[in-house]
């Protein structure tokens, strides 16, 4: 929510009118004198559902620009094109930046491909166990999984 109140402050302060579709339709943000309306979109349990409540918006206002704030707005946006053919969307370009954002494996291997440098790591298999991730890559150890 911090990233939004950034955003909607933002904007707000810069004399735009700023209209909010949190998830969280309760949070803080939501209350900001910087945002005039907030809309309450179908939780994002059922992306279709989300994807044609979002196109009936679209179809009634007219937005200059959508940013998403966070990665389960992006990844809903992302997986429903169509609807957003017609809006302008700040996201990463090209549109494959993506897939390779939300997969942690894909953005080592990326950064890897580009000679930048990364901590030490490794993917787990089932044959995996603490005492080799230990021996090999030492102590504290993070794991994560591949996908958000």
């Amino acid at each position: 929510m911090r990233a939004t109140l950034a955003v909607v402050r933002s904007l707000g302060r810069a004399g735009k009118e700023v209209h909010l579709a949190p998830f969280n339709w309760h949070a803080p943000v939501a209350h900001s004198r910087f945002v005039a309306h907030v809309h309450k979109l179908p939780r994002n349990t059922d992306a279709p559902v989300w994807g044609e409540a979002v196109g009936q918006l679209l179809a009634q206002w007219r937005f200059d620009l959508i940013i998403p704030c966070c990665d389960r707005g992006l990844i809903l946006i992302d997986g429903a094109p169509g609807t957003f053919a017609r809006a302008k969307v700040a996201r990463p370009a090209p549109r494959e930046a993506v897939s390779v954002l939300f997969d942690k494996a894909a953005t080592r291997a990326l950064a890897g491909e580009l000679g930048l440098p990364v901590a030490p790591g490794c993917r787990l298999g089932a044959e995996s166990s603490a005492a080799e991730l230990v021996a090999g890559l030492g102590l504290p150890l993070y794991l994560k999984p591949r996908h958000s």
